[in-house]
C-alpha cells in the first residue's frame, strides 16, 4: 500500500510542477508545447495544457491547440 501512495504523490507533485511550468509560458510556447505532446501521444498533460488556455481565458489558443489536436488523431 505504500508504494501505491507513494505513487499517487508523485504524480501529485509532477502535476503541480507543470501547471506552474505551464502558467509561466507565453502563449506561443503553450502552442509549441501542446504540439510536443500531442507528438509524445501525452493524454494527461494535454488535459492540463487544456486546462491552461481556459484560464488564460484566450479563445484563439484553445484553437491552434485543438486544430493540431484534430491533426494529430
Amino acid at each position: 500500500m505504500t508504494n501505491e501512495n507513494e505513487r499517487k504523490e508523485y504524480m501529485k507533485n509532477s502535476e503541480q510542477e507543470y501547471r506552474l511550468k505551464l502558467k509561466s509560458m507565453t502563449d506561443e510556447q503553450v502552442i509549441k508545447e501542446a504540439q510536443t505532446q500531442l507528438g509524445n501521444g501525452a493524454d494527461q498533460k494535454l488535459d492540463w495544457i487544456i486546462d491552461e488556455c481556459e484560464r488564460r481565458e484566450k479563445p484563439e489558443i484553445m484553437e491552434e491547440v485543438y486544430v493540431w489536436y484534430s491533426l494529430s488523431t
